[in-house]
């Protein structure tokens, strides 16, 4: 799950993904289903950015697996 717990809106990505896959408002969230292989097997770009409206990035894995939280601004 990613929840986006700033005053802000934020634009998610991948790491290696130039262009966010999500852009959520203040308080707003997603259930996210990542496969069982960016949880086991992590690399590196198995890895969430956040950037705020103000600039402010937040980086969540790895690893990403499907029970966890990333609550951005926290």
């Amino acid at each position: 799950m990613i929840v986006n717990n700033t005053s802000e809106e934020v634009a998610v990505r991948w790491k290696l993904d130039a262009k966010p896959f999500k852009t959520f408002a203040p308080g707003q969230g997603l259930h996210l289903f990542p496969t069982k292989e960016r949880c086991r097997f992590a690399k590196d770009e198995d890895s969430l950015v956040a950037t705020t409206a103000s600039g402010q990035t937040y980086t969540y894995g790895p690893p990403i697996c499907a029970r966890e939280a990333f609550v951005i601004g926290r």
